[in-house]
C-alpha cells in the first residue's frame, strides 16, 4: 500500500515472496531511513523510486527483484 511511504522512520521492509504485482509507489522513495529492504520473488514492474537510492539500504537486485529498473542497485543473483 502507498501509505507505507508515510512511515518515514521505518528501518526494515520485507515484502518478498508475497505475489505482489504492479509497481512500487513513488511514496516509498520517502523511506530514507531504511536499512534493510526486500521486494524479490514478486511480479513487480517499473522502477525503484529514486528516493530509496538515498537511503542507507545496500540495494541489490536479488533483494529488490530482477525485473525492476534500479539505477542504484548492485546486480547480484539475477540471470544474465
Amino acid at each position: 500500500p502507498s501509505e507505507i511511504g508515510d512511515l518515514r522512520f521505518l528501518r526494515n521492509l520485507h515484502l518478498a515472496n508475497n505475489d505482489l504485482t504492479g509497481t512500487i509507489p513513488d511514496g516509498y522513495g520517502q523511506l530514507t531511513k531504511l536499512e534493510d529492504l526486500s521486494f524479490g520473488g514478486n511480479s513487480l514492474g517499473g522502477s525503484i523510486p529514486e528516493g530509496l537510492c538515498d537511503s542507507e539500504v545496500n540495494m541489490t537486485t536479488s533483494k529488490v527483484g530482477c525485473d525492476l529498473e534500479c539505477s542504484c542497485c548492485f546486480a547480484t543473483g539475477c540471470p544474465g
